[in-house]
Protein backbone atom coordinates (compact mmCIF):
# COMPACT_ATOMS: atom_id res chain seq x y z
CA UNK A 1 0.00 0.00 0.00
CA UNK A 2 0.65 3.52 -0.49
CA UNK A 3 2.35 6.13 1.40
CA UNK A 4 -0.84 7.50 2.96
CA UNK A 5 -2.74 4.56 3.23
CA UNK A 6 -0.87 2.67 5.63
CA UNK A 7 -1.10 5.77 7.68
CA UNK A 8 -4.75 6.30 7.81
CA UNK A 9 -6.59 3.20 6.07
CA UNK A 10 -9.86 1.99 8.75
CA UNK A 11 -13.14 2.21 9.03
CA UNK A 12 -12.86 5.50 10.73
CA UNK A 13 -13.48 9.03 9.35
CA UNK A 14 -12.84 11.10 12.28
CA UNK A 15 -9.17 12.00 13.30
CA UNK A 16 -7.48 12.03 10.02
CA UNK A 17 -4.67 14.75 9.37
CA UNK A 18 -5.71 17.00 6.47
CA UNK A 19 -2.04 16.90 5.48
CA UNK A 20 -2.34 13.34 4.29
CA UNK A 21 -5.76 13.63 3.10
CA UNK A 22 -5.43 17.42 0.63
CA UNK A 23 -2.20 18.65 -0.60
CA UNK A 24 -3.82 22.19 -0.84
CA UNK A 25 -0.57 23.91 -2.31
CA UNK A 26 -0.35 21.02 -5.11
CA UNK A 27 -4.09 22.05 -6.02
CA UNK A 28 -3.87 25.59 -5.71
CA UNK A 29 -0.44 25.91 -7.29
CA UNK A 30 -2.23 23.53 -10.42
CA UNK A 31 -5.63 25.83 -10.23
CA UNK A 32 -3.42 29.17 -10.58
CA UNK A 33 -4.41 30.40 -7.39
CA UNK A 34 -8.09 31.06 -9.15
CA UNK A 35 -11.14 30.64 -6.51
CA UNK A 36 -13.68 29.88 -9.17
CA UNK A 37 -11.34 27.46 -11.10
CA UNK A 38 -11.06 25.69 -7.84
CA UNK A 39 -14.73 25.46 -7.14
CA UNK A 40 -15.63 24.40 -10.57
CA UNK A 41 -12.63 21.10 -10.47
CA UNK A 42 -13.58 20.22 -6.94
CA UNK A 43 -17.19 20.11 -8.14
CA UNK A 44 -16.06 18.41 -11.37
CA UNK A 45 -14.08 16.05 -8.97
CA UNK A 46 -16.91 15.38 -6.94
CA UNK A 47 -19.25 14.06 -9.63
CA UNK A 48 -16.60 11.57 -10.68
CA UNK A 49 -16.28 10.36 -7.67
CA UNK A 50 -20.02 9.73 -7.22
CA UNK A 51 -20.09 8.08 -10.93
CA UNK A 52 -17.31 5.54 -9.35
CA UNK A 53 -19.34 5.02 -6.70
CA UNK A 54 -22.44 4.21 -8.83
CA UNK A 55 -20.27 1.98 -11.17
CA UNK A 56 -19.17 0.11 -8.14
CA UNK A 57 -22.60 -0.15 -5.99
CA UNK A 58 -23.86 -1.65 -9.10
CA UNK A 59 -21.52 -4.70 -8.91
CA UNK A 60 -20.53 -6.76 -11.92
CA UNK A 61 -16.82 -4.75 -12.52
CA UNK A 62 -15.04 -6.45 -15.19
CA UNK A 63 -11.16 -6.53 -14.47
CA UNK A 64 -11.03 -4.18 -17.50
CA UNK A 65 -13.09 -1.60 -15.97
CA UNK A 66 -11.89 -2.26 -12.43
CA UNK A 67 -8.20 -1.45 -14.02
CA UNK A 68 -9.95 1.65 -15.84
CA UNK A 69 -11.73 2.74 -12.60
CA UNK A 70 -7.99 2.45 -10.66
CA UNK A 71 -5.72 4.26 -13.00
CA UNK A 72 -8.68 7.29 -13.15
CA UNK A 73 -9.39 7.50 -9.92
CA UNK A 74 -5.52 8.26 -9.24
CA UNK A 75 -5.14 10.63 -12.08
CA UNK A 76 -7.81 12.66 -11.36
CA UNK A 77 -6.96 12.80 -7.14
CA UNK A 78 -3.45 13.98 -8.55
CA UNK A 79 -4.67 16.53 -10.46
CA UNK A 80 -6.71 18.10 -6.95
CA UNK A 81 -4.08 17.11 -4.23
CA UNK A 82 -6.37 14.26 -3.24
CA UNK A 83 -3.66 12.60 -1.64
CA UNK A 84 -5.52 9.37 0.22
CA UNK A 85 -7.76 9.15 -2.91
CA UNK A 86 -4.56 8.93 -5.28
CA UNK A 87 -3.05 5.95 -2.82
CA UNK A 88 -6.67 4.03 -3.23
CA UNK A 89 -6.43 4.48 -7.02
CA UNK A 90 -2.61 3.45 -7.01
CA UNK A 91 -3.45 0.14 -4.88
CA UNK A 92 -7.17 -0.26 -6.37
CA UNK A 93 -6.36 -3.82 -7.87
CA UNK A 94 -4.65 -4.62 -5.28
CA UNK A 95 -7.18 -3.66 -2.66
CA UNK A 96 -9.99 -5.26 -5.22
CA UNK A 97 -7.74 -8.69 -5.12
CA UNK A 98 -7.74 -8.55 -1.52
CA UNK A 99 -11.71 -8.49 -1.06
CA UNK A 100 -12.08 -5.09 0.37
CA UNK A 101 -15.20 -3.31 -0.04
CA UNK A 102 -14.07 -0.13 -2.68
CA UNK A 103 -17.59 1.37 -2.31
CA UNK A 104 -16.69 1.74 1.62
CA UNK A 105 -13.11 2.44 1.00
CA UNK A 106 -13.69 5.43 -1.62
CA UNK A 107 -16.87 6.89 0.81
CA UNK A 108 -14.95 7.26 3.55
CA UNK A 109 -11.87 8.63 1.50
CA UNK A 110 -14.06 10.91 -0.21
CA UNK A 111 -16.03 11.86 2.94
CA UNK A 112 -12.10 12.61 4.43
CA UNK A 113 -11.02 15.03 1.49
CA UNK A 114 -14.62 16.71 1.18
CA UNK A 115 -14.24 17.95 5.17
CA UNK A 116 -10.68 18.73 4.09
CA UNK A 117 -11.49 21.25 1.28
CA UNK A 118 -14.48 23.03 3.13
CA UNK A 119 -12.78 26.17 2.81
CA UNK A 120 -13.57 25.92 -0.84
CA UNK A 121 -17.03 26.76 -1.62
CA UNK A 122 -18.82 24.52 -3.90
Amino acid sequence: MGRQLKQIHSNHSFGVDDALVFDRLRFETNTMFDAALQCEILGLFQSQIEQMEVRLSQGAVTDEDNKFLGHTLRGAAASVGALELEDIGANWEGLSLAGHDLVKILKLAEQRFTRATLNYKL
